[in-house]
This record gives structure tokens, C-alpha cells and sequence, in this order.
């Protein structure tokens, strides 16, 4: 019966898996034949490395398959390692050897070992993954920013070299005049993953307008697939360069008399990087010593930086009488007068360096059509101007009080502040019209409200003048009570106890009541404690201060998390008994230890043979012993004896937690 193709063979010698989507790669090998019950067939297997790595992208494993005439084909499960670096497809590989048989068989292809090859497809180039510049348009003002700095990033995980060059590209922007060019080759690796290219700004002395030239990063070299992440096979960033130089840093053109023409300034330039020469040149044309007789200076500054850049600037002086006129009397000064008391006009005469005699001009002008029941002003002016038309102005304002009602000088007459904060002081108010002689009488009075908890504080000044006139004046302070403050605080489990009144805005009231209004917790006066919590979650507490003038709220938000709880694989603890006959008693498969890590967990049961009995994700507790599709025993459930268990943590790099446990059922 050991015809051709009886023996041992893998299905399938070549496992394709994906990193992450495969948890692990399964290797069926059956044995092509009958076998004469009660003979056993056995072979050794062994995983070995080959460009993937035992324990940074598989876990090794070693045995020995068994078969006989109840079980003919096995599978060997290689948990495959979800890393999170960027890398080509790898293999390894399982080899079959050493079959022991008592019936003469061994390989299917008559070979001395079998081998197949796994292969690992890499999961961790995705979309935004490769080299991109931070920033495309990088702004830098020359005299400012010595460098235009372009930051290069690499997005993802490598454990290889990554290469791009660079170059820069002139536009209105060129080298060497307004930067430094430069090639280069950056290298990225596992702990190098950005890099800042920096070009030097020319700070020259031109006054130009904005510049621009252009960086391409080209030729990428990578063994792993590494691109740019926009997909394109060159990226640009553009370096926009601000001037920093202008007209204004030199002197204007000006008229000045001939006593006070201004000494040449020393020109110093704002440049930083640029080194420059300054050669001066004045010339005098028209030059009379006998003031006024106008005559003009030309002053030329001729200068050349370190790119030969030549800038000139010429300032034209023109010399001439510019000074005024002067009053020689006592000037008549601002005045406030009855409406029967305005005085004359008075006669000025003023002086200047002129030849000829200097001119006064007196004008008068009056506001309100001189109505002396609402008052008025005269505003007086005379204007001195001499032979070089150089003009000197006084001015006088006369004030005539209107004889009208009462009035007051500018006030608050209402205000809003929040309750706390300190009161307005109570303003000094002057009073003017009427009959003058003011008396007025003060009063300040609190008013409050049975629909609102705001109150108001009302100033009030009742004003008599010596006529018996009458006048009401108010201000009104409106006492607002500050808003209910929501406060939120974050704290592990293993946290102290927090005092919180330290958590109550600086300016609040602290002897209030604090009050559990959602949770199960229990405050100690005004301290909580994390670790007297029932279980993790929300808990609302409520501050209330209503006992002063200010009434003050607060409701806070706990957040108890188990954040900073050290978790691993050690706290989990697996049931070793299940006992389905309930009793309530190891009635469930128990995953315990480490309830505060909110772990989630992913298992998988099988029996002696190999098979799998039980699969689930985001287990909860509730195993009893059944078998889905009543696949295994009878009504579902299994029938007892030794199962071996595999649990895995959900979204954690952990090693998975597997071992054998009991079943004990009535079947």
C-alpha cells in the first residue's frame, strides 16, 4: 500500500502573512496514506531564521507530530510579531525531519527533510508615511534671520538607511549675491529622523523688493520603499527673503536757517553679515555769509558692500530764514470771565532779524452767538509774520459759564463689576451754571432683588444753588455674582487624596459646603481619595458658598482612571479549573489580576489534539464549557478533560499568556 506520494508532506510550502493582519502563519503537514491502527508516525519540525528574525518577527518554535489512523494532518501556528518599523518582505522557514515509522514510510517526495518557506508581508507603510519638507514657504528677513533654516522630516519607522539630496534653485532670488547655495545628501536612520538644511542670507545694502529661490529634494535611495509622502518623485519649498534696507536710513532733505545747519551724520547701516565702505563727498553752491541769502549744500554718500553692491544717497540742504518772528510782550493768557467782565483786545508788537518791521495781525472769533444764558468762547489770535514770510502765532481762549441750569462734570453714571471686586471709590463731581454757590447732599444705599441674587449699590447727589435751583445726579454700581465655574480634574487610582478647595479659583470664597452628587464615593470634609473609590469613572461633586454678599458655585467633573497603574502580561491570572455544574463555584473561564490595566483580551481554546474548541474576541468572563455550532460533545458542551488555552491582549505588545486548564462537565 506504500504506493508513490504515501508519506508525510506539507499542504502548502510556501505561508503568505501580512504583519498585523496575521497573527500568526499556519503550516498544515498530513500524511498521504492509510495508517494500520495502533501504529504511530512521527515527525520533528524546527522554524529557522532567514531574513525574518525569531523574536523581532516570529516566535521560534520546535516539536515533534504525531500521526495514526484517527490523525492524519496537523497544523504548526508561528505567532508572527506586529512591529512597527518599516521594512521589505522577510521569510523564514519550518523544517520537517527524523521521521520515525515502524510501517517503512517517510516524505511524500521521497527526500530526507521537507521545508516551507513563510513569508512576511510589512504593514507600516501607509498613506503619510516618507520624507517631506515641515514647512514649503519659509519666510526670512535679510539682517535678521542669518539662515533660511528648511526642516526635512521622515514619517514612520526604518531600521535602515534613507538618502535624498538636495539642491537650491535660483529665481529672483540668486546666488551668491542674496544666499549661499549648496548640494548635499541627507541620511535618515532608526534615530535620525529630521534634519535642517541651512542656508546663509546675504545681508547686503540694496534696497530691493521681496526675493525668492527655490530647495528640491531628488533622488531618494532606500532598500525599503521609502518615497515622498505626496507620491511625487522630486518636493520643492520655496524661501521667500524680506529686505531689510531702506531710504530712511539716511538723512532727508531739509530747509534750515543759516545758524543752524546740521553736521554731517555718520551713516552705520543695519548689516549683519555683509561688510561695506562708505566714501562722502559735500559740495556748497550759492554760499553767502549774510543771512537770510539763501544758498544750498549737496551731501553725497557713495556705498559698496561685500557683493559689490553700490548704493548712493545725496541729502540737499537749502539755507535759508526760516526763523520766526518773536512777541516782545508779556502774552495775554486763557481766562474764564462773567459775560459782563470780557476785557479788550490788546495791542502786541513782536521783533525778527528782517530789515523791514514785522507785521501783527489781530483777528477775534466767538462761538454761540455771545448767548450768555448757555455760555460762549472767544478765541483771540495774533499772527506775526516778517519779510521772508516766517509766521508766529498766540492764541488766547476766553471761557464766558453759561447762567443755565445746573450741570455736573463728566461721570460714570453706571458701572458693572463682579461681586468681589473692589468698589468704585465714590467720584469727586464738580458742578457749573446757575447761580453758583453749590450745596449738594450725598447718599449711597444698597438695593437688592428677590428674582436674582445680582444687587445694585445707588450713589445719588441732590445739588442747590444759590438760587434755590435744583438738580438730581446718579450713579448706579450694578454687582454682578460671578458665573458657576465647571471645573474638570484627571486623577489615577493610585493618586493621593486631593484637598479641593486648592482647586477652587483663586478669587472664590473657601469655606463653603462640598457635596457628592453622581458616584459612589465618600469625601473626608473637603478631600477625595482615589483609592476609596468603588470603581473607576466619573464622580460630580458639587461647592456651594451662598452664606456672604457673593454667593459662589462650583461643580466638579473627577475623572479616576488606572493610567498610572503598571500593567503586564505577569498580572493576568487564568483560571485552572472550570467546573460546569452550577454550583457558582469555577462555573466560568476567569481572566483576573488586572482589572484596573482596562485590558482586553482575545482568546482561544483547543483540546489535547490540537483542535480549536473555543475562539473569541474582547472576552468577557462567560466560557462554561461550550463548544460554538455544537461542534464538540453533546447540547454544546464539551466533554471534560485537559484543554490548552492562548490569551492575547488587545493593542499591547505583549507575549501571549497561554497554559493548560480543566474541564470538568457531566459529559
Amino acid at each position: 500500500d506504500a504506493t508513490a506520494g504515501t508519506g508525510i508532506a506539507f499542504d502548502n510550502t510556501n505561508v503568505i502573512v501580512t504583519e498585523g493582519t496575521d497573527a500568526f502563519a499556519r503550516f498544515t503537514v498530513s500524511f498521504n496514506g492509510t495508517i494500520t491502527p495502533g501504529e504511530d508516525v512521527t515527525v520533528d519540525f524546527v522554524t529557522n531564521n532567514g531574513s525574518a528574525s525569531n523574536g523581532s518577527d516570529f516566535t521560534a518554535q520546535s516539536g515533534t507530530l504525531t500521526f495514526n489512523s484517527a490523525n492524519t494532518s496537523h497544523n504548526i501556528d508561528i505567532l508572527i510579531t506586529d512591529d512597527s518599523v518599516i521594512e521589505t518582505t522577510e521569510n523564514f522557514n519550518v523544517v520537517l525531519s527524523n521521521v520515525q515509522s515502524n510501517i517503512g514510510v517517510g516524505f511524500a517526495d521521497g527526500n530526507t527533510t521537507n521545508t516551507a518557506n513563510g513569508t512576511i508581508n510589512d504593514d507600516d507603510a501607509t498613506a503619510g508615511t516618507g520624507i517631506a519638507f515641515d514647512n514649503t514657504n519659509v519666510i526670512v528677513t535679510e539682517g535678521t534671520d542669518a539662515f533660511a533654516i528648511l526642516t526635512v522630516t521622515l514619517t514612520g519607522n526604518i531600521d535602515q538607511d534613507v538618502t535624498v539630496d538636495y539642491f537650491m534653485v535660483d529665481n529672483t532670488a540668486i546666488n551668491p549675491e542674496d544666499y549661499t547655495a549648496d548640494t548635499n545628501t541627507i541620511t535618515f536612520n532608526a534615530t535620525t529622523k529630521s534634519f535642517d538644511i541651512q542656508i546663509p542670507i546675504i545681508d547686503d545694502i540694496l534696497v530691493e523688493s521681496q526675493e525668492a529661490f527655490s530647495v528640491v529634494l531628488t533622488n531618494i535611495t532606500s532598500n525599503i520603499g521609502i518615497g515622498f509622502v505626496d507620491g511625487q518623485s522630486t518636493n520643492s519649498a520655496n524661501v521667500t527673503i524680506n529686505d531689510n534696507d531702506s531710504d530712511n536710513d539716511f538723512p532727508e532733505d531739509e530747509t534750515v536757517s543759516c545758524d543752524t545747519i546740521p553736521a554731517v551724520e555718520s551713516i552705520i547701516l543695519n548689516v549683519n553679515n555683509c561688510n561695506y565702505t562708505i566714501d562722502f563727498v559735500e559740495n556748497i553752491t550759492g554760499q553767502d555769509d549774510s543771512c537770510p541769502a539763501e544758498y544750498v549744500i549737496e551731501r553725497t554718500w557713495t556705498i559698496t558692500d561685500c557683493v559689490n553692491n553700490r548704493r548712493t544717497h545725496t541729502q540737499t540742504i537749502t539755507v535759508e530764514d526760516v526763523v520766526a518772528p518773536t512777541f516782545v510782550e508779556v502774552l495775554p493768557q486763557n481766562m474764564t470771565v462773567t459775560c459782563y467782565t470780557i476785557p479788550n483786545m490788546e495791542i502786541l508788537t513782536a521783533a525778527d532779524n528782517c530789515d523791514t518791521q514785522v507785521m501783527v495781525n489781530p483777528t477775534e472769533n466767538a462761538t454761540n452767538n455771545r448767548n450768555c444764558e448757555t455760555g460762549y468762547t472767544i478765541t483771540r489770535t495774533w499772527t506775526a509774520t516778517d519779510c521772508a514770510g516766517n509766521e508766529t502765532t498766540h492764541t488766547q481762549t476766553i471761557t464766558v459759564p453759561p447762567t443755565g441750569p445746573i450741570m455736573a462734570s463728566e461721570y460714570e453714571s453706571e458701572i458693572t463689576i463682579m461681586c468681589g471686586e473692589t468698589i468704585p471709590e465714590v467720584p469727586t463731581i464738580t458742578f457749573s451754571g446757575g447761580c453758583g454757590d453749590y450745596v449738594d447732599q450725598f447718599e449711597e444705599v444698597e438695593e437688592f432683588s428677590d428674582t436674582t441674587e445680582d444687587f445694585m449699590i445707588i450713589r445719588t447727589w441732590i445739588v442747590t444753588d444759590s438760587c434755590n435751583n435744583t438738580e438730581t445726579f446718579e450713579q448706579t454700581i450694578f454687582i454682578m455674582q460671578p458665573e458657576r465655574v465647571e471645573q474638570t480634574i484627571e486623577l489615577c487610582v493610585e493618586d493621593p487624596a486631593i484637598d479641593l478647595t486648592s482647586y477652587l479659583p483663586s478669587d472664590f470664597d473657601t469655606t463653603g459646603v462640598f457635596e457628592v452628587t453622581s458616584g459612589n464615593a465618600i469625601l473626608d470634609g473637603t478631600m477625595f481619595n482615589p483609592q476609596d473609590v468603588a470603581e473607576l469613572g466619573e464622580y460630580l461633586i458639587s461647592y456651594t458658598s451662598t452664606t456672604g454678599t457673593c454667593k459662589y458655585y462650583v461643580d466638579f467633573t473627577i475623572l479616576v482612571n488606572a493610567e498610572c497603574v503598571e500593567c503586564s502580561m505577569d498580572d493576568v491570572v487564568a483560571s485552572k479549573t472550570v467546573t460546569v455544574n452550577g454550583d457558582g463555584v469555577n462555573d466560568e473561564f476567569m481572566i483576573t489580576g488586572a482589572e484596573h490595566c482596562n485590558f482586553k483580551y482575545d482568546l482561544i481554546l483547543f483540546n489535547r489534539w490540537g483542535d480549536k474548541v473555543y475562539e473569541t474576541k474582547d472576552y468577557q468572563n462567560n466560557w462554561s464549557g461550550i463548544a460554538p455550532n455544537n461542534s464538540f460533545g453533546n447540547s454544546g458542551v464539551l466533554p471534560s478533560g485537559t484543554y490548552y488555552y492562548i490569551i492575547m491582549v488587545q493593542g499591547r505588545n505583549f507575549k501571549p499568556k497561554n497554559g493548560f486548564i480543566f474541564l470538568g462537565t457531566s459529559k
